[in-house]
């Protein structure tokens, strides 16, 4: 019987075995590039002392719906540099105050 020889199979179907190999690769980036999603969490701390009573600094009713709009991270995003959504920013960027 003869003895298996893995280096003359790779190099008889060597072409074949390098084409699977990009096609398969480009298949991975395509569907990593296309489904990938980013998550952010943000804390706040509020600090003045009307919010025990559910005021904001100004004196009006607090509203924490106008903090976390999709309007307002927009905003602080650009501020960071991203133009877009998909921008890529840094994944540890903090603020503090």
């Amino acid at each position: 019987m003869k003895k298996f020889d893995i280096l003359r199979y790779l190099r008889r179907f060597f072409a074949l075995v390098l084409a699977v190999t990009m096609a398969g690769t480009v298949a991975v980036y395509w569907y990593c590039k296309n489904n990938q999603t980013y998550t952010a969490s943000v804390n706040i701390k509020y600090l003045h002392d009307g919010i025990k009573d559910g005021f904001a600094p100004d004196g009006t009713a607090m509203n924490v719906d106008e903090i976390y709009s999709s309007k307002v991270i927009s905003q602080a995003m650009e501020s960071l540099g991203c133009k877009a959504a998909s921008t890529w920013c840094a994944p540890t960027a903090r603020w503090k105050s």
